[in-house]
């Protein structure tokens, strides 16, 4: 899905160039020239957005929300236009399939990310959990080092849901093993050395 909606991000930038160039060919006024060129930066924008979104959007919710919005923007405005300026039928199919597929993709991609925090969610539930942590380095004690780790998950949640805590003895990269009941869960995360921040009067 990411590959596709980097297409579209992709052609949605090239037709903002594309409108931006047309700029100069035309035999319109000086003003109407330049709400012209304007609307091909808004379009080309609109791509960089999209790609923007596609890279870091899981992580943004801000990034999301607004690469979705402005994607909704974009085809109201492209379907208004299209009327309004008198464009053939073929430049409208072109112009809203593009926009309302990036619009399509950027909600997937949303949801996605919903997904994947519900099935985060249902593995770390309190009822019917078991976890294991496996070290993935190179190290001969690994067998021991996985023993000493462990994941904390307190009590009295009474939402059916469970939040957890994670502590590593080493730093290294670490598979994590999580079930709850049919949800299943398994990421590498790399553990770093914890800094020490001193507090004040300390």
């Amino acid at each position: 899905m990411k590959i596709l909606y980097a297409l579209f991000a992709a052609a949605i930038l090239a037709l903002g160039v594309l409108h931006m160039a047309t700029t100069f060919r035309l035999s319109s006024s000086p003003v109407a020239k330049v709400w012209f060129f304007g609307a091909g930066m808004a379009l080309a924008l609109a791509g960089v957005l999209n790609f923007l979104n596609r890279r870091y959007g899981l992580a943004a919710f801000g990034l999301r929300a607004a690469c979705i919005g402005t994607n909704l923007l974009m085809v109201c405005f492209a379907s208004i236009a299209g009327r309004v300026t008198g464009a053939s039928v073929t430049e409208q199919v072109v112009m809203l399939t593009v926009l309302t597929s990036a619009l399509v993709l950027s909600a997937l991609l949303l949801l996605s990310s919903f997904q994947l925090c519900a099935l985060l969610a249902s593995a770390l539930r309190r009822s019917e959990h078991e976890q294991e942590l496996i070290h993935t380095g190179d190290s001969a004690a690994n067998e021991a080092l996985a023993a000493d780790a462990s994941i904390g998950i307190p009590c009295c949640y009474p939402t059916g849901f469970q939040v957890s805590g994670m502590r590593f003895p080493t730093e290294g990269c670490w598979e994590v093993r999580a079930g709850a009941g049919a949800s299943q869960l398994r990421f590498v995360t790399r553990v770093a050395p914890a800094r020490w921040h001193p507090t004040s009067g300390s």
